[in-house]
Parts: C-alpha cells; structure tokens; sequence
C-alpha cells in the first residue's frame, strides 16, 4: 500500500498515525487516526471508528473546549488518556523524529502517553 493508500478514508489535507501498544511482543494496534493542523495553530485529530466507516471526532469535551482521548489496549488494558493539545506535540514530535511505518504513518505508543 502506498503511503496515499494509508490515508485512504480521513479527509484531505490530515496526516495517518496508528495509536499502538509495544508492551507486548508484536505491536496491537489501539486506534487508526488522523491530524491536520489549521493556519491558527489547532490540530484537529480525527478515528477511525472501530467497525469501519467515515472518520469522526471522539473524545471528551471539557468546559474549557479541550478535548481528552483515552486509548486502551484490548490485550493488556493499559488506557492512558492524554488531552488533544499534548496528543498534537506528541504527534509532531515522532513525526520529526522519523517514527514512521512503512505506509508512512507516525506511530504513536500508548506508553508516551502515560
């Protein structure tokens, strides 16, 4: 699959990651998404749902208009949550390091979270 291929699915313009747990000996995949930064500095980040279908933003809203994601491992249960603007910088920071996979997507572990 070509790296155009891994992005199949989000909406132009958004960058591919992969939300993954390595305490384990292969790597188990959390969650697919996908972040666009907009001219005012705000990244947006985007799922893709579970079951398949349209990319959507999830999280938990708070008062202040942060959103907050948790991501859990279905094999060890680890669940960090981390709000979207930590998420961002995280993000932007493995993809300036190289933290790639082959399709071209950053990869995210659940660790750097916690």
């Amino acid at each position: 699959m070509t790296a155009d291929g891994a992005r199949a699915g989000f909406p132009d313009g958004y960058a591919p990651f992969l939300a993954v747990c390595l305490d384990h000996p292969s790597r188990v995949l959390i969650r697919r998404g996908a972040a666009r930064m907009h001219s005012d500095g705000f990244v947006d980040i985007v799922w893709q749902p579970r079951d398949g279908g349209v990319p959507v933003p999830t999280g938990v809203v708070h008062p202040d208009g942060g959103t907050k994601f948790r991501l859990r491992c279905p094999r060890c249960g680890r669940a960090p949550e981390a709000r979207q603007e930590k998420l961002a910088v995280l993000l932007q920071a493995l993809a300036e390091a190289g933290e790639v996979d082959r399709k071209g997507r950053v990869v995210l572990d659940i660790s750097l979270l916690g």
